[in-house]
């Protein structure tokens, strides 16, 4: 990638604020996707729709993991404190 490319990437997450964390999983997910498809030759409308799409998935997949890791927690948490045991 280009170095404005990357300053471009900072401040948008410096700006991100609560969603820079999503932010961080766009971007890394699109980094490297572009990192293998340049690597692999690609052009660079390649490089970009693979970079695009990759980010979106990573996005998803960190979204969904999240959201699966706190229903787990709850779960432990909510069945270990309504145990017979601790009344």
């Amino acid at each position: 990638m280009e170095a404005p490319v990357l300053v471009i990437v900072g401040v948008v997450l410096a700006v991100g604020g609560i969603w820079s964390a999503r932010l961080v999983l766009v971007c890394a997910g699109a980094g490297a996707a572009w990192l293998v498809a340049d690597a692999f030759g690609a052009s660079l409308g390649t490089s970009a729709l693979v970079a695009a799409a990759s980010g979106l998935l990573a996005l998803l997949v960190g979204v969904l993991a999240s959201r699966v890791l706190f229903f787990v927690v709850g779960l432990v948490g909510g069945t270990s404190l309504h145990h017979p045991r601790h009344r």
